[in-house]
């Protein structure tokens, strides 16, 4: 379990990495910029893509349902203070992209229209699963019979597409390594 935690914190490293620059400095284990240039800056506003809210799959934490696309303030002030908390930077986005890592797993947001939405939700363990009873470490057969014949499938993931967003499972010898809700928002860009 440690790996796979190890896996996607390294993906999600190497993803950000052309993002930052020298441009970021650390306080209390948070990237922040070290520039206005980084900041929401009226001057060099870049059009963001419209939003449809998403009422596709739901990840549910603690009776608390997390949609894609929604505003990310209400699940920080429901969940509290997250174990882990990164900033940097968008590469896509106006403003930042932030990542709020709780138990079991970790919220993504960007930034539209003033506000942090849901991007990403990303499960890093066993101790949370997905509505439907799927976590990591279930055998890769499981997610057919549970979710049925996926949208996109290749010989190491099925992907799910429900009203603008999709479900991704990652499989890594025959079981579930990665399971992701994510946002549409940037196939649209």
């Amino acid at each position: 379990m440690k790996k796979i935690l190890l896996l996607l914190t390294f993906c999600t490293v190497v993803a950000l990495a052309g993002c930052g620059g020298d441009d970021e400095k650390v306080i209390d284990g948070t990237k922040t910029p070290t520039t206005g240039a980084a900041q929401n800056n009226q001057e060099d506003e870049v059009k963001q893509p419209e939003v449809t809210k998403s009422n596709g799959y739901v990840f549910t934490y603690d009776g608390v349902d997390v949609k894609i696309d929604t505003d990310a303030a209400q699940y920080v002030a429901k969940f509290g203070e997250p174990s882990s908390y990164y900033e940097t930077p968008s590469c896509a986005f106006d403003n930042l992209d932030k990542f709020y890592t709780y138990h079991g797993f970790e919220i993504d947001t960007y930034y539209s229209d003033g506000k942090d939405l849901v991007l990403n939700v990303v499960l890093l363990d066993d101790t949370v699963s997905t509505v439907e009873g799927l976590s990591i470490g279930d055998a890769q057969d499981k997610v057919t019979t549970v979710y049925g014949e996926p949208t996109e499938k290749t010989d190491n993931s099925a992907t799910y597409k429900k009203d603008n967003m999709k479900l991704v499972f990652i499989f890594k010898d025959g079981v579930v390594a990665a399971i992701e809700y994510k946002s549409l928002v940037l196939d649209a860009q």
